[in-house]
């Protein structure tokens, strides 16, 4: 799973490069850059779902869906 999200994050970080299409010579800091933030947002992610798995099974499918999203954007905030 850690595979994935190191995998996914970099094709966002690749496109998100991209996008602008300017020809300055900054694309492998902005690339480095928007790595680095989108990396350490999906592994903080992660390991903070990780951590709830355990407490969150005993409750609805729904109850948990609404507690990890509003983990993931408490963990992106801060």
């Amino acid at each position: 799973m850690v595979f994935s999200v190191v995998i996914i994050g970099e094709l966002l970080a690749f496109i998100l490069t991209l996008v602008p299409m300017r020809l300055e010579h900054q694309c492998w800091n902005d690339l480095a850059l928007i790595s680095l933030f989108i990396q350490w947002n999906g592994m903080v992610g992660s390991a903070s779902l990780c951590l709830l798995r355990p407490v969150l099974i005993r409750y609805s499918n729904q109850f948990a869906a609404v507690v990890s999203y509003l983990v993931l954007l408490l963990s992106i905030n801060q």
